[in-house]
């Protein structure tokens, strides 16, 4: 009896750590701010602060699924060349997106990931005065390193997108499709698991 509790123990033991070794969740995100200043016959000047946090759910060693929650503020100031007069508008922009991601090992620590996601925007431009609605269904590839077991830092090499965009009580819609490939430019990441 005393060995019986005692392989019990020890198994639940073994198990338990084999359990915190096996992380959950995931968290990161992306901060991005840009400010842009242009002369050509006026002044003009654009400002983008946009904060994206994500959160997920690992479902395997391979495959997880999560939320992305974004705020977006952006701010325009333009000068008329003719009358001199400025303009200036402010958007607001809330995102929310859904997704999966799939990991593919290429060695413990290195692996390669494909995240399709589609998500929804409501953007409110000068206060509420005009508000559109967008639609996002697309798939962003990349590679992720795993500098220790609970936190990676990551490179999105490419997306391949459709956007769909229209305001609220106009006639206004614009459809795209994107296909961004960029090895000069990558998005750069870090995610957490615990």
């Amino acid at each position: 009896m005393k060995n019986a509790v005692m392989l019990f123990t020890s198994v639940c033991i073994y198990s338990a750590t084999i359990a915190q070794d096996q992380p959950k969740f995931m968290a990161g995100g992306n901060i991005s701010f840009s400010s842009q200043k242009y002369n050509s016959l006026t002044d003009n000047q654009t400002i983008n602060l946009t904060v994206r946090p994500t959160g997920g759910i690992m479902l395997n060693e391979t495959i997880a699924v999560g939320l992305s929650v974004g705020l977006g503020h952006s701010k325009y100031k333009n000068q008329d060349p003719f009358s001199g007069g400025l303009t200036e508008r402010t958007s607001t922009q809330y995102t929310f997106a859904p997704y999966l991601r799939i990991h593919k090992n290429i060695t413990e620590q290195f692996k390669f990931y494909v995240q399709p996601e589609t998500g929804f925007a409501f953007i409110s431009q000068d206060g509420g005065s005009s508000k559109q609605r967008e639609f996002y269904l697309g798939t962003n590839i990349g590679l992720l390193y795993f500098v220790s077991q609970r936190l990676s830092l990551e490179v999105s090499l490419a997306d391949i997108a459709y956007i769909n965009m229209w305001s609220v009580g106009s006639d206004f819609k614009n459809e795209r499709f994107l296909i961004s490939y960029s090895l000069t430019d990558p998005k750069l990441g870090v995610r957490y698991y615990f």
